[in-house]
């Protein structure tokens, strides 16, 4: 009998023992979940109030993009300013360029030109490679046909500007100016400056008004006639400096030939670079 009650005894206390076991686990559980739904609560929260903090560093951003577009805008001005301050007149002859005439220590009078803006300007890129293709498609053709399909250099058109100004080629000892001719408030007078100077080509077309020809279509592409025998197709390039790309043809025998090549680059005022011939 004894025995039974103890067996009884025993098992009950594993029943109520295996009941108190569960319902700590159930508590720990409950705990659990309740302090996951209460971190939730704060993470959103904090969410919540960084959220208009974000949106103030994405106005300050918007403020620091407007002024730096401002700051940009203002040292295009800054330049010609600049350069206005040191003496620098508008140059009748291009509207891109200002001029200064000077006494250098021989006593000799010069003119010195500078670009209106600023050196870092980077117009819409085309590599040398462009360039050379559209020379290639030209071979053959005959440029005083050319010509007449081309229209004068227009200075609104960024195209037509990329040809504009003082360019030299060291290899081939050349400098090169084109530009329309102008009035003192940049109004073309339906005459072209062109300065095409080479002692080593025997190339020799002072910067002044003359009888060459300059025309071009909306490409960049152009031709100069210098007179009924000598001609020269161009184009330009935009990769580390602006280039000009061209051929000399000359008129032999009835047909025109490639005499020569030429790739100049533009001057660099800002650099000390000035024109040697094409003063």
């Amino acid at each position: 009998m004894f025995k039974k009650v103890k067996a009884t005894t025993i098992i009950l206390i594993i029943i109520v023992g295996s009941f108190i076991t569960k319902k700590i686990i159930n508590s720990n559980k409950s705990n659990d979940v309740a302090e996951i739904e209460h971190n939730n609560s704060e993470a959103k929260t904090d969410n919540e109030q960084k959220t208009p903090e974000t949106g103030q560093n994405s106005l300050n951003q918007e403020v620091e993009t407007k002024t730096t577009d401002s700051n940009n805008s203002e040292k295009i001005v800054t330049t010609e300013e600049k350069y206005l301050k040191q003496g620098y007149i508008q140059d009748p002859d291009n509207a891109n360029q200002l001029m200064k005439k000077e006494i250098d220590k021989n006593g000799n009078e010069r003119i010195l030109y500078v670009n209106k803006h600023d050196d870092g300007f980077e117009p819409t890129r085309k590599t040398i490679k462009n360039a050379i293709e559209v020379l290639e498609m030209k071979r053959g053709l005959n440029p005083a046909e050319e010509i007449s399909n081309l229209k004068p250099l227009d200075e609104n058109l960024q195209e037509n500007l990329m040809l504009m100004g003082n360019f030299r080629d060291a290899g081939n000892d050349l400098e090169i100016f084109f530009s329309p001719i102008t009035d003192p408030n940049g109004t073309p007078l339906g005459e072209d400056m062109v300065c095409f100077i080479s002692p080593k080509l025997k190339i020799n077309i002072p910067k002044k008004p003359n009888q060459s020809i300059l025309r071009a279509d909306e490409t960049g592409y152009a031709i100069v006639k210098f007179n009924d025998a000598l001609y020269a197709r161009f184009t330009w390039s935009y990769e580390k400096k602006r280039t000009l790309h061209g051929d000399i043809l000359s008129l032999k025998n009835g047909a025109f030939h490639k005499t020569s090549s030429f790739v100049a680059e533009e001057l660099s005022y800002s650099k000390g670079e000035v024109p040697k011939y094409c003063n």
